[in-house]
């Protein structure tokens, strides 16, 4: 799911807003696989992606469809598509 909304970010022509990689502070930040890390990032920068919690992003597991619809919404809100 992040690397898509990287990519949806890449399209639009919005990048995020910091470098500092914010990834670091989830405790299973270590078990992001590395094609997926500056995906990831990206989204926790534009505060697309939040975590499970405030201290897991669980990486591996599967987005359901309530995760994916507030990402797409704050997506879309990003990139000032809605309000």
């Amino acid at each position: 799911m992040a690397v898509m909304i990287a990519k949806a970010l890449d399209f639009t022509g919005y990048t995020s807003k910091s470098s500092i990689d914010s990834t670091s502070s989830f405790k299973d930040s270590g078990s992001i696989s590395s094609w997926a890390q500056t995906a990831v990032t990206a989204a926790v920068n534009a505060k697309i992606i939040n975590g499970v919690r405030d201290s897991t992003l669980a990486p591996s597991a599967e987005a359901t469809r309530a995760e994916a619809t507030v990402m797409l919404k704050r997506l879309l809100q990003y990139i000032q598509f809605i309000n």
